[in-house]
């Protein structure tokens, strides 16, 4: 639930396993989405975070990755098209107000990690190698992507921009081991943070004046037993 400083409520999550989930933060931060599911079909809402108007529906269908661009006029997200028994996940972008979509960007982006670039003119995504991971950016209104900077083989596991969007955080598994990576636009190529020999980082998190990075590593452990005795 969302509640005004004096205690007003403007959203809670209804209780019938409509799976209602708050989804990201206008830049502006006077709206927020959220997404809720009816049947087999979901929904994606634009929700005032002043109270003073009802939630609006901007989209329908099967989606997910919902972010708001950098300057909030625009929203993403992942859609599956099914076309002559072949089924795409183009990026579909949409004004932030809902209505038609304003370009769908066919780049894959559903098998790796995705997210807009340092403004809104870009939207940044993985290619990935046998041989290297390739960061790239296809511009939103269209035309030829463009290579950002390549890392070694293995697996992009997130793409984070810093608040002021000046530099790029990805958490990477290379070399069978998980460490966080930077990059910043026009400062050459990307940048190990950390060097951790074992273990997994995960939960991410820039602090607000993009200073300091914050995220958990460590081993996760399972174990096996054995239940006997069953009547």
């Amino acid at each position: 639930m969302l509640r005004h400083e004096d205690g007003d409520s403007i959203w809670s999550a209804g209780t019938d396993g409509n799976g209602e989930t708050l989804v990201d933060l206008a830049p502006d931060g006077r709206e927020r989405l959220y997404s809720s599911r009816t049947g087999e079909t979901s929904q994606l809402w634009q929700l005032p975070l002043d109270g003073a108007a009802r939630p609006a529906m901007i989209a329908a269908g099967l989606f997910w990755r919902t972010s708001y661009s950098p300057d909030g006029k625009l929203v993403a997200y992942l859609e599956p098209q099914f076309k002559n028994d072949r089924v795409t996940v183009p990026v579909v972008i949409v004004p932030r107000e809902g209505g038609d979509p304003i370009a769908m960007l066919d780049v894959k982006a559903n098998t790796a990690p995705s997210t807009w670039g340092a403004d809104a003119s870009g939207y940044v995504y993985v290619v990935e190698d046998r041989s290297f991971q390739a960061v790239m950016q296809q511009p939103t209104a269209g035309g030829a992507p463009t290579q950002l900077f390549r890392l070694p083989a293995g697996q992009l596991g997130s793409l984070e921009w810093s608040p002021d969007r000046r530099t790029l955080l990805m958490r990477a598994f290379i070399d069978r081991i998980w460490n966080l990576w930077t990059w910043t636009p026009g400062a050459g190529a990307p940048r190990q943070l950390t060097h951790f020999p074992t273990g997994s980082i995960y939960n991410t998190a820039w602090s607000p004046d993009g200073k300091t990075v914050y995220f958990g590593q460590g081993h996760s452990t399972q174990d096996a037993v054995l239940i006997r005795g069953f009547k």
